[in-house]
């Protein structure tokens, strides 16, 4: 009988139970039922519960409204997949680097102590990775959690109920699998799912694989059917005030999706649930300008039964192990594993390889600094023998002179080692200088020796720099006289940031006309000096 599977969602405030088989021609609905879980105040009495804490009582009453609906409806509870309210379950999505398989489960619940706001050991937790057909280094990680105290207490009810579960999940995933076996889900654009359970609602923002948001809310009253008016459909008169906390809570959380993923684009409200809820169609599909239809879970079984919308969540639990290739989640296995202490177990040979490598770096520094300091003792105490040497040599030249007559010797000394760093420091360098000189001779000007003379002041040891330019100036067909151009040479001189950045005067020596080859030429001579 592996091909029968029952769904078993405990909802907040009623219990669904759905049976259905495959088959070559699809899916058969064999069984199904529902019921309300009375109020804590009432029926008490009626499946004959003792008095206890306020938890074990709606425990056992729960455990003795599913017993009714399964002896009800004569269903068998085998290969039981069961669900927790969305309301106890935290949703979150979030990448991860890619890591070796041995080390994803410990870092997923590494890094999803961010997200959670209990201690992971109060937890039970399970999570998948949305596969992508690009090849990153990145993981997309759906983490799904509750405590394990609110798991313990649903597993009681069935503990009590006599059914054994095969599997416990949460109920927005179980519709993402039935919209998704009916091709409701795109690949591409994001769908709205919006469950609602008298005033409880969750609203499932995903696309065909991963959910995106995962939000519930309450509402400020129990939904009513809408009274429309015949004159103009859709007037504020005919909608309640569960309506407009419902249609405000849906507004506010698809503000929040667009904040996060601008580029996901929403197109399309699946809604479910019970008490004239699917008449609201309507009003969400003006309000919201979106595309809004009810889910109907009949459209698996081909149209052959007649099930509420509200009984989706108890389908889409057992269509689960008919997929075995989708993603899963499964938090009855997870809850029952000692993960942290597995973890700790895991960790110990890569903490102890840790410590022998945190040991063997603070070894080697310790060295390395040991090291330093043995060659800086030795360069000291190097220097303290040269000054004792030179000491004894100082001692014997200058031990009888006076304290006015030291003062006066290291005065000389140092004004002797500052001309000589001047001398040093200003050596004479006067390539870019002489570079610059093709570019100011202008057109008939030839260069026919040039001169260096440098000059030191032994005392301040200030430099004094003479540049000698000598040449010739054959005007021939020039509209402007040979004197003329030496004095543009002179001017270009002048002009150039280059040359005069070494100089500080430019002197016309000579000037004297000439002839050579029977041509009438004009030598000169320039001295740039500093």
């Amino acid at each position: 009988m592996s091909n029968i599977y029952t769904g078993i969602n405990i909802g907040e405030f009623c219990i669904e139970v759905v049976q259905i088989k495959k088959t070559l021609a699809g899916y058969c609905l064999l069984k199904h039922g529902r019921a309300d879980i009375p109020a804590e105040k009432e029926g008490a009495d009626e499946y004959g519960i003792e008095q206890g804490g306020r938890a074990e009582l709606q425990s056992s009453r729960s455990a003795g409204v599913l017993r009714r609906v399964l002896e009800e409806n004569s269903i068998e509870p085998i290969n039981v997949v069961a669900s927790i309210p969305d309301s106890m379950i935290i949703l979150r999505y979030f990448p991860m680097p890619s890591l070796p398989q041995k080390e994803l489960e410990s870092a997923v619940r590494f890094e999803a102590q961010k997200y959670i706001p209990f201690k992971m050991e109060e937890v039970a937790s399970d999570f998948f990775i949305i596969d992508t057909k690009e090849k990153k280094k990145e993981l997309r990680i759906v983490f799904i959690a509750t405590k394990k105290e609110t798991l313990g207490y649903y597993r009681s009810i069935f503990r009590d109920a006599s059914v054994d579960l095969i599997a416990i999940e949460n109920p927005s995933l179980a519709l993402m699998r039935l919209f998704r076996s009916l091709n409701l889900l795109a690949k591409k654009d994001l769908t709205a799912i919006l469950y609602v359970e008298k005033t409880d609602a969750v609203l499932t923002v995903c696309d065909y694989n991963m959910p995106y948001l995962m939000r519930d809310f309450s509402l400020t009253s129990p939904p009513k059917t809408p009274q429309l008016p015949e004159t103009e459909f859709g007037q504020k008169a005919g909608v309640d005030s569960a309506y407009e906390s419902l249609l405000r809570e849906i507004q506010l959380s698809f503000d929040y999706h667009y904040r996060h993923l601008p580029a996901m684009r929403i197109d399309k409200l699946i809604i479910l649930g019970r008490n004239g809820l699917e008449r609201w169609r309507e009003y969400l599909e003006r309000d919201l300008k979106m595309f809004t239809m009810v889910g109907n879970p009949n459209l698996l079984f081909k149209g052959q039964a007649e099930l509420e919308s509200a009984m989706s969540v108890a389908v889409g639990l057992a269509l689960r192990e008919f997929q075995p290739r989708e993603k899963r989640i499964d938090l009855l296995v997870k809850e029952a594993l000692p993960v942290e202490k597995e973890t700790l177990e895991q960790k110990k040979p890569f903490l102890m390889r840790v410590a022998v490598l945190e040991l063997a770096l603070g070894l080697s520094i310790m060295l390395s600094v040991n090291l330093t300091m043995l060659r800086q003792t030795r360069l000291i105490n190097n220097y303290l023998t040269e000054v004792k040497k030179l000491r004894g040599k100082i001692g014997a030249l200058f031990s009888n002179a006076s304290k006015e007559e030291l003062v006066k010797i290291h005065k000389e000394l140092i004004k002797k080692q500052n001309i000589l760093f001047r001398i040093t420091d200003k050596r004479v360098l006067l390539t870019l200088q002489l570079s610059e000189l093709p570019r100011v001779l202008p057109a008939g000007v030839w260069l026919e020796n040039l001169q260096i003379e440098s000059k030191t002041d032994g005392s301040s040891g200030a430099r004094n720099v003479k540049l000698i330019i000598e040449g010739r100036v054959f005007a021939a067909n020039q509209r402007k006289s040979e004197p003329e151009l030496v004095n543009e040479l002179i001017s270009n001189i002048k002009n150039s940031p280059i040359i005069m950045g070494e100089f500080n005067k430019v002197e016309l020596g000579f000037m004297e006309k000439g002839t050579e080859s029977g041509f009438s030429v004009t030598r000169f001579k320039v001295v740039c000096s500093s």
